[in-house]
C-alpha cells in the first residue's frame, strides 16, 4: 500500500495536468489546443515543448469540395439552374464568367450587410448620413451632426450616449473620423443608394 501511495504521489501531478489540460485547454482556443500536440515532457518545474515554427500555425486550406457541401440544399440548386440558364443566353469567356460570378457574389454580400445595418441603425443616424452626403469629400465638424442626436435624445431620454451613437456609424464603416471632423465613406454613400433602391426610409425608431 505504501508503494502504491508513493507511485500515486509521483504521478498525480502530471496526470492532473494532462487530463485537465486536454479537457479545458482544447475548449479555450485552437492555439492552446495545439500546445498539447507539442508537449514533450511534463515535470514539476514546467512543460517542455517542441519549438514553434511557421508551419505549426499554418492553416490548412479548405478544398472546394468541402465548401460545396455547405451549399447543398434544394433551394440553392434551384437558383443554380436559373443562373446556369442565364449564362447560356450570353456570350462569355471562362474568365468573364468567373469575374461575373465573383461580382454577383460580392453584390449579394453587400446587400446582406446593408440589410443587417438597416435592422439596427436609428432613423436619426440615417438623417445624419444624408446630411454628411451633401459634403462628400469634405470633413464636417462633429457639432454639425450632433443636433440629429439631440433631437432623438429628447424623444427617447434613455437612448445611449452621443459617443456610442456616433461610434455605431464608424464601426459599421459608414463614416470616417478625421480629427474633429467626420465624413461619409463610399460604403455610407452606397448604403444610402441601397435604401432608395429598396424603398427604405429614415422613418424608424431612434
Amino acid at each position: 500500500m505504501d508503494i502504491a501511495i508513493k507511485i500515486w504521489n509521483a504521478l498525480k501531478w502530471p496526470l492532473v495536468v494532462v487530463i485537465l489540460g486536454n479537457v479545458f485547454i482544447r475548449k479555450l482556443t485552437p492555439q492552446l489546443g495545439r500546445l498539447i500536440d507539442r508537449i514533450r515532457k511534463i515535470t514539476p518545474k514546467g512543460i517542455e515543448t517542441d519549438k514553434i515554427t511557421q508551419q505549426t500555425y499554418k492553416q490548412k486550406k479548405k478544398s472546394a469540395k468541402e465548401l460545396l457541401k455547405l451549399f447543398d440544399n434544394r433551394l440553392i440548386r434551384e437558383i443554380e439552374e436559373k443562373i446556369k440558364a442565364e449564362f447560356k443566353t450570353m456570350e462569355h469567356t471562362q474568365e468573364e464568367k468567373e469575374e461575373l460570378l465573383i461580382k454577383m457574389c460580392a453584390s449579394e454580400r453587400i446587400a446582406r450587410l446593408f440589410d443587417r445595418i438597416y435592422n439596427t441603425i436609428f432613423g436619426s443616424q440615417i438623417l445624419a448620413l444624408q446630411h454628411l452626403n451633401t459634403y462628400i469629400g469634405t470633413p464636417v465638424n462633429i457639432s454639425k451632426v450632433k443636433p440629429f442626436y439631440d433631437k432623438v435624445k429628447t424623444q427617447y431620454p434613455r437612448i445611449y450616449p452621443f459617443e456610442d451613437w456616433l461610434h455605431y456609424l464608424e464601426s459599421t464603416g459608414l463614416i470616417l473620423r478625421k480629427d474633429d471632423g467626420i465624413l461619409i465613406t463610399i460604403r455610407g454613400q452606397e448604403f444610402l443608394k441601397y435604401l432608395i433602391d429598396m424603398g427604405l426610409t429614415s422613418d424608424k425608431f431612434g
